[in-house]
């Protein structure tokens, strides 16, 4: 989680004011990354990327994920 519940608190007017927290689902890897797309004929094409958006399977509300490689940071 992006946002830490008590110091949220602090910066709200009223301690009882309704908290936003923003989770966003990050998945970093050393590993190669590929992705495969069909072109417009059909066939597959398949280059290494080094970020991907994907959608996690559910049988409720899919969340999208976000997978990339440590040099998207720049730290």
């Amino acid at each position: 989680m992006l946002v830490d519940v008590d110091l949220t608190r602090l910066l709200v007017a009223h301690k009882d004011d309704p908290i936003t927290r923003i989770i966003v689902p990050v998945i970093v890897t050393g590993a190669r990354l590929w992705e495969c797309r069909l072109n417009d004929d059909g066939k597959s094409v398949v280059h290494e990327v080094d970020y991907l958006r994907v959608r996690t399977p559910s049988t409720a509300n899919a969340v999208l994920a976000h997978v990339m490689k440590p040099d998207r940071f720049n730290i």
